[in-house]
């Protein structure tokens, strides 16, 4: 699972990647909070919602409606009957595209909700649960209670979730082998670890 930005340079070298392993590739992109020197052809305006527009087309354009997609769009503010995420399921879901929503343990109830309602409402039954170090360390309850609950929430089981861990970019050798021993330690605490539809542990380093 490649995880990349939802930026211009990137979406263009998904939609250049060959047939053969396009087919083989589930990438994750994260959605910008500005979508910086877009390929759209949409004018440029302020809010939220452009970006989320500009975003969507560039999407369309770079990648095929029937290869699965994981997007992440943690970055950008929700309120309370405006939550990104949902916005773009039922946007691109309309479009006829196979996406996979990303929400995290710091989601609150409401936005989990929202997103929740648009994959039923689009018969998904697919969704990421990615799993970063804020995540990790501010959860007022046990790791595998918390991530039940927000199974419930979404009315999802296991088999239709990809989960991720996410222990983000990694410096030098002492800090890959400090992100295995934390992974060993996150995955011995996961529920329904044989279950889910995928389990990934990301890091990176630039």
């Amino acid at each position: 699972m490649p995880i990349v930005k939802g930026r211009a340079g990137e979406l263009r070298a998904l939609h250049e990647i060959d047939e053969p392993t396009a087919s083989l590739v589930m990438p994750l992109v994260e959605v910008p909070l500005r979508v910086q020197d877009s390929e759209s052809d949409d004018a440029d305006s302020a809010g939220v919602d452009a970006d989320l527009q500009k975003f969507a087309s560039d999407l369309r354009k770079s990648w095929s409606p029937d290869r699965r997609i994981v997007f992440d769009a943690s970055a950008v503010p929700a309120l309370p009957g405006d939550v990104p995420t949902a916005w773009l399921v039922n946007t691109l879901a309309g479009a006829n595209y196979e996406v996979t929503p990303t929400v995290r343990l710091s989601d609150t109830s409401w936005a989990v909700e929202s997103i929740g309602k648009a994959i039923r409402e689009w018969s998904l039954k697919s969704a990421c649960i990615r799993l970063g170090g804020d995540d990790l360390d501010d959860n007022d309850m046990p790791l595998a209670d918390a991530v039940d609950q927000l199974l419930e929430q979404l009315g999802l089981e296991p088999t239709d979730v990809d989960l991720v861990l996410d222990f983000g970019p990694v410096q030098d050798e002492q800090a890959m082998s400090f992100a295995a021993r934390i992974a060993r330690l996150v995955l011995s605490e996961l529920p329904h670890r044989d279950g889910w539809r995928t389990l990934v542990c990301a890091s990176g380093a630039f």
